[in-house]
Parts: structure tokens; sequence; C-alpha cells
């Protein structure tokens, strides 16, 4: 998070009356306002619908449509699955159970193909779905696979994670081992 960022961090829904709120930081460069977050679902369920790009770029993450190997749009992230406390402040992390997908295909200023990145994230490790693998980086510029990719900053595969650019090789026999034990 970019320490002069006073923008929305992300936008829930909530499901009573499909009314939209985006969820900003307690300050500048500080933590969600989780208590928005709270008052704003009280008594019914939401969902995340959008996490903003702090850059003037607006490279914003919304449900990933269908293509690929799904059929229809990805689920969204429950919007209290995560809770969590960092600091002694309460925050909501993104609970991606399976299905769940956030995409942009309209980007700019983005390394794209093998063009090096860098990029930061918190994960738990105890959360776990059995299935295949997540990207982090550069992806397919659409929503099916269209052969070989580019994850130049990595991938996470259970129990496996490939660091800087993993060859094309790498990616394809992790996939294949996954795929011939089963793994799900």
């Amino acid at each position: 998070m970019w320490a002069s960022y006073n923008g929305p961090l992300y936008q829930v829904r909530r499901s009573s009356d499909n009314t939209y709120k985006s969820i900003a930081p307690l300050a500048a460069g500080g933590y969600a306002n989780a208590a928005t977050q709270d008052s704003f679902c009280a008594r019914t369920s939401c969902v995340i619908t959008r996490i903003y790009d702090q850059t003037s770029r607006h490279n914003d993450l919304t449900q990933a449509p269908g293509g690929g190997a799904a059929g229809g749009p990805d689920n969204l992230a429950n919007a209290t699955a995560a809770p969590t406390t960092v600091n002694g402040h309460k925050v909501y992390g993104v609970y991606v159970a399976p299905g769940t997908g956030y995409r942009n295909d309209n980007t700019a200023g983005i390394a794209t193909g093998d063009q090096p990145e860098g990029m930061y994230a918190i994960l738990d490790g105890t959360h776990d779905n059995g299935g295949c693998c997540f990207d982090y980086g550069n992806a397919e510029t659409s929503n099916n696979d269209t052969g070989n990719g580019k994850s130049s900053a990595g991938t996470f595969y259970e129990g496996v994670m490939t660091s800087g650019y993993p060859s094309t090789t790498t990616e394809n026999s992790v996939q294949a081992n996954i795929v011939a034990v089963a793994y799900k």
C-alpha cells in the first residue's frame, strides 16, 4: 500500500439490498476501516466486488468473467470470511475459496510477457483449497488459456513455490504432476 494513498481499498456489496460501499483506510497509508464494513454488512452478508488499484492507472480487479475452464463468471469473495488483527486493528483479508476469482483484461502500464515486476503479498499458510495453483504476476491477457503463459513473478502451487521466472517447462511439469496424482 502506498504511504500517501487514502482512496478506496476495496468495494463490498451487501446481499439484502445490493447496495455498494467502498472501504477506505482509517488514514492515508493505514489500515482498512473495518468498522465501516462491519456496520454496512451488519445483519446481512457482503461480497467483495472490486479491489482498487492504488495507482492513477485504475487497474482495478473485478469479478473474473467466464472463460477457459470456467463456464461462467467466477465467484466473489465473502467480505467477512478472513478477519484478522494487525497491530491491534481489525482488518479483513480476501478469502479465496474454490471458484473465487478477480481479473482485469484491460490494464495499462503493467508488465507483460516476461517483463520484470515486483509485488507484495501476505498469505495465510493455513488456508488451502486442495486445488492446483495460484498465479502471481503476468497472466494471460484474455480469459482463456491460449497456451504457455508467463508467470514471471512466480506461481504458488499447493506445496510448491517457484521463484523468479519459472520456465514453461517447469510450469507444465508441476501442473502435470498435480494432475497425475489427482491432487484435489
